[in-house]
């Protein structure tokens, strides 16, 4: 790990904002990601790169950012090793904010590091990370970086498109164009290039010019196999690369085939007017040397002679830094960097150094980056080290803030603290892994910080106790659907993070065969971070002959006097619903009603199997159980006619609309959005017509059911119900898919494999859809599975089926909210 004292940094060079446009960067902000404010910032500097253009600011907040996009005109965009940080001509680019600063003058790049990472893949392996970190092409020198960590840059790809060179910035001028941009204050560190210039390759060629400017920059532990293990300037075809080195510190830049780690080249197609080379000023050179240069009040520690041309610099010498294996770059008392730089090549506007203290100590400006100030100057130094935590039954999980501390350094005892606290608190919203800054402070009050990585991990399955034998019975259509929310209730299962899903239930079933028997249901429980939990239930299943089953409930409704009756596993019986009542009234309901409460939209189905004469059985919603409240409902008596029963103000009369839908109305159905109610009828109970549409206020959560209704004073009527299924629709929204108002002949759709086992495939051969909803059904109308598609995900899609026994159900799809709608007939094997 590389170790810089860095107590304090604020502007190094006088910069106006106020002229130009700022964009704000900021990867925990929470606002509305636009970028106008650090309220509102941007997540993803990416985002601000392709917003901004020339004039334009981007200030980059405290955090670490990673290229997700390849910049245009560039090779293989499919290769996600391309992305690139992409800084167009004119974009000044600068980092080292806290995120609430209103002037330039106001950050702090050391305590506030905003680090831009090339470490895309998995963390910490260096072969998935990105070639170029930064990718610069012909921009002016109104072009600036600055403030910022510059790491993980890997080139170790193909040479044609340059991707063995330059894995911290690439910087290109051709074709008659000049790039010039100005890199400020910026630290490059463990940055790879196969071939050369393992932080920065400059390149120049066909008449373009490359003549970057680099001002107070730290160079170190970067690398390369071949050659400039630091930087490759390389010009061609009256090319011109000069980069200007200022100020700037390089140590312990690697090539392994030379010790060249500042590598000038001229190579072939370069007749006259070529030319590669560098000049350096104020800047020292450490562990390594260069092939070519000028260098001007400068410090060398190799004393390579030809053809460098030194002027009034320090050759053959250590800068005798504080602790340069340590990486502590800044200048020990000893060291002969000390007032041994020129103030005629002070560069305008530099007024503090690298770590925040004043450029200028002592009259005379130091080699390097670093101004020397005695021992004081490094009395803190901030070392993160990587944590992982593990969440405990409760979901948390402390840890002191000394514990991120990775060796830090100062004078007497240390203080910690972590996001203002000695102790970092984290949940489970802290799963993953995320950056926090560490704050050492020494016993002068100095402080310095760092990120640390932690990553959280929660390891613990969730947990289930087995209940006693649940006793069930079949519902109206004679089955039990063992769901999510049943199994977890009954097992009494919990998480530490409080999220579990529940899969692989087997069986998925009960029905009216398995009456008196005792059935195990197993089932799997995951939470949200992988961990699993095999659960069983014991259910015995019996045949309730007389109550009905759970929700449903039955009241007589004004002056009636009815019951109801049900045994689901006698399907000749079905459901038996008897009322006697006063006929003739209006004002007022008389009927048995069974129901139940429903909150929110849905529909319900029902089939008339039979109905005594002089009297009615129908559908209806209604606001509660009094006999004059809002209502709305479908009756028939078994005719091809039937009638809509309506009334909108409590306590006046219904309004009743004879309806003829040309069939014998046996299968009902009445829906519910909002307060919009469709009543439906359907010959078969597989084609419906909509039979009328009507808006009347009533409460989210009232009254659904089916009732039964007498026309002659004291003379019973009876309705026999079944194929009763109610299905409630997802929040805010209805999926109907009983409106069938196209034919299925206009929709194309191909279903294979079909007989299916475990998933269909659904392909779709129509052009302009959107979206797409699908319901898995059993013959008898209960719904099995509902999933929703946009055409994003491609014409043809992919439904996993659940468990199911083998047999025939109906899949209903409907695009784009009944433009299109369709049924199809799928057969499940064993």
């Amino acid at each position: 790990m590389l170790r810089l004292i860095l107590p304090f940094c604020f502007l190094c060079l006088s910069v106006s904002a106020y002229s130009q446009t700022v964009i704000y960067v900021n990867a925990a902000a929470t606002g509305a990601n636009n970028g106008s404010s650090w309220q509102n910032a941007y997540t993803s500097l990416q985002a601000g790169l392709v917003a901004a253009s020339a004039n334009h600011q981007i200030w980059v907040a405290e955090g670490i950012y990673k290229p997700s996009q390849t910049p245009i005109g560039y090779a293989d965009p499919t290769n996600v090793r391309t992305k690139s940080f992409y800084v167009a001509n004119g974009v000044e680019l600068y980092g080292g904010f806290a995120g609430t600063e209103t002037n330039l003058s106001q950050r702090n790049w050391q305590q506030h590091p905003s680090i831009l990472s090339g470490d895309i893949g998995i963390a910490g392996l260096a072969a998935d990370n990105v070639y170029h970190v930064i990718t610069i092409d012909n921009a002016l020198s109104d072009t600036r970086v600055d403030g910022f960590i510059i790491e993980g840059g890997f080139a170790d790809g193909s040479s044609t498109p340059n991707y063995d060179v330059g894995g911290g910035l690439y910087n290109h001028g051709d074709n008659f164009l000049t790039s010039s941009p100005s890199i400020a204050n910026c630290l490059f560190r463990h940055n790879y290039a196969s071939f050369g210039g393992g932080a920065v390759y400059n390149a120049a060629r066909w008449d373009g010019k490359a003549e970057p400017v680099f001002l107070q920059c730290v160079f170190a532990g970067n690398a390369s196999t071949l050659v400039g293990g630091c930087m490759r300037n390389y010009a061609r075809a009256r090319g011109v690369c000069k980069p200007v080195i200022s100020h700037c510190t390089m140590y312990d830049n690697f090539a392994n085939s030379d010790s060249t780690f500042m590598s000038s080249v001229v190579e072939f197609l370069a007749p006259s007017g070529t030319l590669s080379n560098f000049e350096a000023r104020n800047t020292i050179f450490a562990k390594g040397g260069m092939n070519r240069g000028t260098l001007q009040f400068c410090l060398s520690e190799s004393n390579l002679v030809f053809p460098i041309v030194f002027n009034n610099c320090i050759v053959g010498q250590s800068p005798a830094f504080v602790d340069g294996p340590g990486m502590n770059l800044q200048l020990s008392p000893n060291s002969p960097a000390i007032d041994a730089g020129s103030n005629l090549y002070i560069s305008p506007g530099l007024t503090i150094d690298f770590s925040g203290q004043a450029r200028i100590n002592n009259a005379t400006i130091d080699m390097g980056a670093f101004e020397f100030y005695g021992q004081d100057s490094i009395a803190t130094q901030a070392v993160c080290q990587s944590l992982t935590l593990y969440l405990n039954e409760n979901g948390k999980v402390n840890t002191p803030a000394s514990s991120l501390d990775g060796g830090s350094l100062g004078d007497g005892p240390l203080q910690f603290s972590v996001e203002g606290a000695s102790v970092l608190e984290l949940d489970c919203a802290a799963l993953g892994t995320q950056s926090y800054a560490l704050s050492v402070t020494n016993s002068a009050g100095i402080s310095d910080t760092c990120l640390a990585q932690i990553t959280v991990l929660d390891t613990l399955a969730p947990q289930a106790t087995a209940a006693l034998v649940d006793t069930l019975s079949p519902g109206f259509n004679g089955l039990f659907v063992f769901d999510a929310a049943y199994l977890l209730t009954q097992v009494n299962a919990t998480d530490n993070c409080g999220h579990i899903e529940v899969s692989q239930i087997t069986p998925g079933f009960v029905d009216c065969s398995q009456i008196n028997s005792l059935v195990e249901v197993t089932f799997l429980l995951t939470d949200a971070s992988g961990n699993t939990t095999n659960a069983a239930l014991q259910c015995f299943i019996e045949n309730n002959q007389t109550d009905l089953p759970a929700p449903w409930q039955h009241e007589d409704i004004g002056t009636c006097d009815g019951n109801a009756f049900a045994n689901v596993c006698a399907p000749e019986e079905g459901v038996r619903v008897t009322a006697t009542a006063l006929a003739g009234q209006s004002q007022t309901d008389q009927r048995h009603f069974v129901f139940q409460s429903v909150c929110g939209n849905g529909q319900l189905t029902v089939r008339v199997r039979s109905l005594t004469l002089g009297s009615s059985a129908g559908v209806m919603w209604r606001q509660d159980l009094n006999a004059s409240v809002p209502m709305i409902g479908l009756k028939t008596q078994l005719g091809a006619y039937g009638w809509k029963e309506k009334r909108a103000i409590a306590g006046t009369p219904r309004t009743l609309l004879f309806l003829s839908p040309g069939f014998t109305l046996s299968w009902l159905r009445i829906s519910r959005q909002g307060n919009t109610f469709t009543g439906y009828g359907s010959p078969d109970g597989q084609i419906w017509n909509v039979l009328f549409t009507e808006v009347i206020a009533m409460p989210d959560c009232a009254l659904l059911g089916f009732f039964t209704e007498s026309h002659a004073e004291s003379t019973e009527g009876e309705a026999i119900f079944d194929q009763i299924n109610w299905m409630p629709f997802p929040q805010q929204q209805v999926i109907d898919l009983s409106n069938i108002a196209i034919p299925t002949s206009q929709v194309e759709v191909q279903l294979f494999p079909n007989p299916a086992i475990d998933h269909i495939f659904i392909k779709i051969n129509h052009s302009n859809w959107k979206k797409a909803a699908l319901q898995l059904s059993y013959p008898n109308g209960q719904l099995v599975l509902q999933e929703q598609y946009t055409s994003d995900e491609g014409p043809q899609l992919r439904l996993n089926l659940p468990p199911l026994p083998a047999g025939i159900y109906f899949l209903n799809m409907v695009l784009d909210d009944h433009t299109l709608s369709s049924i199809h007939k799928i057969v499940i094997k064993p």
